[in-house]
């Protein structure tokens, strides 16, 4: 088909141009087959663009439950390496658990962590006031980040 388009491209330009976009709709067919086959079959990255979403569907919740809490808009959630959802900072993917630590031990005050995380105040303040209200999870995170993991025996 591309050999014929060849010898008639000044004549007839579109023997040229349909060729090429049936091979273009051909490899986005197949980068998209294959990036959904990746997403529903590799345990290690299925679900990571809709990670809350996925992980809802995995435990049979519906996808209209939630888990991002409405008072603090900048506060969702992404699955983290364990899989389990982990809080961060909207449209950064920074944790809320860093913040803490920063805030905390370090005693930074909201502006400088603000500055150092390339951050807003807004969004650091909302981040803290979050940490707050959500103890537990935020605690549990910071522990299991600093423990070491056990060691194989053998």
């Amino acid at each position: 088909m591309g050999k014929e388009a060849q010898s008639s491209l000044r004549l007839a330009p579109t023997y040229a141009i349909f060729p090429g976009a049936i091979v273009a709709l051909a490899l986005l067919g197949c980068s998209l087959l294959e990036a959904s086959l990746r997403d529903l079959l590799d345990p290690k990255t299925c679900g990571q663009r809709g990670s809350v979403r996925w992980r809802q569907r995995k435990e049979g919740k519906t996808l209209n439950q939630h888990l991002d809490d409405p008072a603090f808009p900048r506060i969702t959630y992404r699955r983290g390496t364990s899989g389990e959802p982990v809080a961060v900072i909207r449209g950064t993917g920074l944790r809320v658990q860093r913040l803490v630590v920063a805030a905390q031990p370090w005693y930074l005050s909201s502006a400088e962590i603000a500055d150092e995380y390339d951050l807003t105040e807004a969004q650091v303040h909302e981040a803290l006031t979050f940490s707050d209200g959500y103890r537990h999870e935020i605690d549990a995170a910071i522990a299991a980040e600093v423990s070491p993991e056990p060691k194989a025996h053998g």
